[in-house]
């Protein structure tokens, strides 16, 4: 009976030399279910063990909000010094990506922030405005 212990434990690190080293070193590995979602014998899927930004957006994702970030391509009118795009932001600064002209092949990436609206090279007008809510 031993020794069909040790040909198992030998198979085993062949397949596993994670387990080979561990059982040179003489460690052993004990695993455990996690009892308080019911999940026995298998690898949860990315909703059930997703935490924090990534467990928010998988969940707004679910009830309908494909862009649960808002980093999705705004077009609108152009933006003027007394009519500016808005830009909404959780933070005081935001980068911004401004495709100047539809058959511009570059973007002008350019650093805005809180307060006075700022004006792109190609003459759109910006102003970051409070964000509505953080997932």
């Amino acid at each position: 009976m031993a020794s069909l212990a040790r040909l198992s434990n030998v198979y085993r690190c062949i397949i596993n030399p994670t387990l080979s080293r561990a059982l040179l070193n003489g460690v052993r590995y004990e695993t455990t279910q996690s009892s308080d979602i019911g999940i026995s014998g298998r690898i949860p899927s990315s909703s059930e063990q997703a935490t924090g930004k990534e467990k928010a957006e998988h969940d707004a994702i679910l009830a309908g909000n494909e862009n649960p970030f808002d980093m999705s391509f705004h077009e609108g009118p152009w933006g003027t010094a007394a009519n500016p795009r808005l830009v909404p932001s959780h933070f005081d600064e935001r980068i911004l990506g401004c495709v100047c002209e539809p058959e511009a092949t570059q973007i002008i990436y350019m650093n805005i922030k809180k307060g006075d609206p700022q004006q792109c090279d190609c003459g759109h007008w910006w102003k970051l405005v409070e964000a509505k809510k953080a997932i």
